[in-house]
């Protein structure tokens, strides 16, 4: 099953690591700053970035809700993360291993997971 969110999922999935917000912030406060932003609008900026991260992490922490309601219902759960360069039906997906994990561990993490492995949550 694809699962996405308006035909990405990128907003349910959270990699391995995220950069910091405020590295992330950093960043493109200077970058804005180069390109002759004023403060205002800069702040502005900034703020849409601090919604569209918090709506990412409540789209991933519903994902990960729903995980946690199929196994407790007495499901198992494997995901596969992978980022696709090309259409979902035709690209080739090379799976590098497999790995089982509690959901204990699954929601620790919070549904971080590495790419292009077979991840079973039990």
């Amino acid at each position: 099953m694809d699962v996405t969110d308006g035909g990405c999922s990128c907003s349910i999935y959270r990699g391995p690591l995220d950069r910091s917000t405020q590295n992330e912030h950093a960043h493109w406060r200077r970058r804005y700053q180069r390109k002759g932003w004023s403060a205002a609008k800069i702040e502005r900026a900034l703020e849409s970035k601090r919604e569209d991260r918090q709506r990412r992490r409540d789209a991933a922490a519903e994902f990960c809700g729903a995980v946690e309601h199929i196994i407790k219902s007495g499901g198992v759960v494997a995901v596969l993360a992978h980022g696709f360069q090309g259409r979902f039906a035709e690209e080739q997906v090379r799976i590098l291993s497999h790995t089982a994990i509690t959901l204990i561990e699954y929601l620790a993490g919070e549904g971080r997971l590495p790419e292009d492995t077979v991840v079973t949550v039990t």
